[in-house]
């Protein structure tokens, strides 16, 4: 009777010790909720005083000072 409790205790550690294993890839990292841009939605670099390159620069997008 002792070696049946003892193999169940077993089971039930090596049980409990997986089922965190398994939802382990299902949770996901909540980020920064979204911000409405408005009508700033279409600006690539939006800027409030200056605005400087140092290179090549290729923008997708409107470019406002």
């Amino acid at each position: 009777m002792k070696r049946l409790k003892n193999r169940a205790a077993f089971g039930l550690l090596v049980l409990g010790s997986l089922i965190p294993l398994t939802f382990a890839g299902s949770i996901v990292a909540a980020g920064p909720p979204a911000v409405d841009l408005g009508t700033a939605d279409s600006y690539a670099v939006l800027a409030g005083d200056a605005i400087r390159n140092t290179g090549a620069t290729t923008l997708h997008g409107d470019l406002g000072l």
